[in-house]
Parts: C-alpha cells; structure tokens; sequence
C-alpha cells in the first residue's frame, strides 16, 4: 500500500514541478529539489517521533513500518538519481569531479556497510530491549541509526546506481551485470512478498525453541543472532517463493502474452482493411482519402483514349 501510494504521488509531483517550472526554473531543478523536500521531511518526520525516546534509556521503539511519511526517503532520493541519469544522457549536466565522486562513492558504500553490519531499523529495539546500554552516546547513536539508516540507504543505492548507468563504475556494474544474479533478480519480488510466510515457516519455530532462552545480556550474542535470523529467513522463504514464481507470476506474465498475442493479431487483421496511413495528397491540395483518391484516378484514366492490344489470352470454348 505504501508503494501504490507513492506511485500515485508520482504523476502528481511531477505536475507540481511543471506548474513551478513555469515561472523561469528549469523543470529538472524543481524536480530535485521538490524531491530533496519530501527527503528531508521524511528525515524529520523520523527524528521527530524518535526524540521523546533519547530521554529514556530502557524504553525501545519501533517507528511506525506502513506510514508513507516515514518511508518515502528511499523514494525521494530514487527520483532524484533518476533525474541526473536523465540529464547525464541529454549531455545537459556532467559529473566532472573525480574527487567527489571518490568522496561520496566512499560514503555510500560505508553507509551500506553500516547497514550490514547493525542492520535495520527494527535493531534499535532489539539492541535495547536486550543489553539495556547505559551510556548515553550508545543510546544516541543506536537512536541515529534508526532514523537515518533508510533515508541514507536510500541516497547511497541511488548514488551508486547512477554511477553504473553513466558508465563511472565499471567494475559494480559488471559485479552488478553478472549473469548469477538474473535467477535472484526473478525471484526478488516472489521473496519480498512472502517473507513473513517464510519466517512463520523457520525462523520463528528455531528462535522460540532453541534461541529465545539462551539470549544473555551480551551485544555480542545478540548481534550473532540476528546475523543469522536473516539466513534463516531467506532459507524459509525461498521454497515458497520459487513456487509463486513458476506458478504464479511466471504463468500469469506467460498466460497475458498469449491473450495479448492473441488481441495483436486481430487488430492487425482490423487494420489492414482499413485505409492506409498516411493519406494520399495531392500536389495541389490537401491530403485525400485514399477511396476518393483511387475513385478519382479511375474516373481520369476513363477520360483517356483507349489503345487496343492484341488479345493474346487463348480462349476455351
């Protein structure tokens, strides 16, 4: 729902931006910072509903997971590598600084980085609820990262997904362009779908009976855990995700190709009693249509004196 929301909004804002383009900024310019808006709102939004908690050191917080407010940072920041693909490709606007590239390559990848290695917002909760940190700068910083962990992914996968598209990053994109990653590109959708199935499946039977009652109050033990949550989470899901998507969305794009095929043929059949297209013009008017085109060379070529040829088709009696 937050996703369809978003895509929703898209058509809109980008009629915001044409409407304020109008008045002497360019529509790219007002895109980005429209983008760089909702971005930053989302950023606020985040810190706002976390703040009360710096307070408190014992009580953990989830932020609110199906709030488009929340959550529209990756999607504002997405926009806006989208834009500077665009312009890169009009020649309109070039990278030329190779040390800020450098800078914020290094920066992206640290932050994805980071990611991996404390994982994402819902740690903040697990970290706290488990080893109660009694410093104040931890406690901060856990908060941090549960505020800004999205929105930065957001920046860094759009950065580095725009460098690979201006041909800047040659060894990702062939990393990334590796034909081992087509299998898991086809079944990426089929696991985000159905990856609470798969943790009903095997994650959560494991971690209730073998791993809930063994968590001491070490970060380590707790960091070890959820590192390997996510294999089970992935091993669960993936059975059920190759059967969505051989039964499922391969057969239904499969069966829609075939009643589309099927439609394409009709209409070509349709248009080829139609006239043809363009129509006919003439030297001295407007274009015609292509009957009273033909109806009107038949009549001129009647005005013609005829010519007699010899018959020299044999005739059966």
């Amino acid at each position: 729902a937050v996703e369809f929301q978003l895509y929703i909004f898209t058509p809109i804002l980008f009629a915001l931006a044409w409407h304020l383009s109008r008045k002497g900024q360019s529509f790219q310019v007002t895109l980005v910072v429209l983008s760089s808006i909702l971005w930053l709102v989302s950023v606020g939004a985040r810190g706002i509903f976390a703040f009360p908690y710096v307070q408190s050191m014992q009580d953990g917080f989830y932020l609110p997971y199906a709030s488009t407010v929340y959550r529209m940072a990756p999607y504002a920041a997405g926009l806006c590598g989208g834009i500077a693909v665009k312009e890169q490709a009009s020649a309109t606007w070039s990278f030329r600084s190779n040390v800020l590239q450098s800078i914020l390559t290094f920066l992206s990848v640290l932050t994805l980085v980071i990611a991996s290695l404390v994982g994402g917002e819902y740690m903040y909760a697990i970290l706290v609820e488990k080893t109660s940190p009694t410093s104040r700068f931890v406690h901060v910083a856990l908060i941090l990262q549960c505020v800004l962990l999205r929105p930065c992914v957001g920046l860094a996968a759009s950065f580095l997904l725009y460098l690979c598209a201006i041909d800047r990053a040659p060894r990702l994109q062939a990393f990334l362009g590796s034909c081992i990653w087509t299998p898991l590109a086809g079944l990426s959708y089929s696991m985000y779908l159905l990856q609470y199935c798969g943790m009903a499946l095997l994650l959560l039977p494991i971690y209730e009976k073998f791993v809930a009652n063994r968590l001491g109050s070490s970060a380590g033990t707790t960091l070890s855990v959820a590192f390997g949550m996510p294999v089970l989470v992935l091993l669960g899901t993936l059975p059920l995700a190759l059967l969505n998507f051989l039964f499922v969305e391969r057969a239904g794009s499969m069966l829609s190709k075939y009643f589309l095929s099927d439609k394409d043929k009709m209409t070509s059949g349709t248009d080829a009693k139609a006239a043809p297209w363009p129509p006919v013009t003439s030297e001295s008017g407007p274009p015609q249509d292509a009957s009273v085109t033909s109806e009107s060379n038949h009549k001129s070529d009647s005005l013609q004196p005829q010519t007699s040829s010899p018959d020299t088709t044999p005739v059966c009696v």
